[in-house]
């Protein structure tokens, strides 16, 4: 029975691509799943090329969130103690990069989020908005907030 899965954790070591009988390239990671009774570790295989690319851009220590089947299991470590796993086939790769890259999409910002040399292109469906429609700013607290009710008459 497969699980669907949402996972987040920490690469523990340098994903790995291999090339399929068929030709096709896939990717092998393991993730460091913090819970309750500590870290699970999750073996993840991906074969969609889009995950493929985003798992085979990360790093060992790097942090992302993988969606997929998962399958949950057990193994027995050195010490004789049973510690459960997940088996997981990725179908998607989140990172931070990921997210900064749609809020600035969200936000009408289509700069690359590392990308600080360029000018800002004009938003001119954001500028025909008005004010109390506009996206407030992520981080903006209580007071940057628009004072109408957005849902009041």
């Amino acid at each position: 029975m497969a699980l669907d899965i949402l996972a987040q954790g920490k690469l523990v070591k340098q994903p790995e691509q291999r090339t399929a009988s068929n030709g096709r390239p896939y990717a092998l990671a393991q993730l460091a799943v913090a819970m309750d009774d500590g870290d699970v570790l999750a073996s993840c295989i991906a074969f969609r090329s889009e995950a493929v690319d985003a798992m085979m851009a990360l790093g060992k220590g790097d942090v992302c969130s993988v969606a997929g089947r998962g399958k949950v299991s057990t193994w027995t470590n050195r010490d004789g103690e049973t510690k459960p796993s997940l088996s997981i086939t990725v179908d998607a790769v989140l990172t931070a990069y990921h997210v900064r890259r749609k809020r600035a999409a969200v936000q009408g910002d289509d700069r690359e989020p590392d990308d600080s040399t360029r000018a800002p292109r004009p938003d001119r469906a954001a500028a025909a908005r008005p004010a109390s429609r506009r996206p407030v700013p992520v981080g903006a607290g209580i007071a940057d907030m628009p004072d109408d009710d957005p849902f009041g008459p």
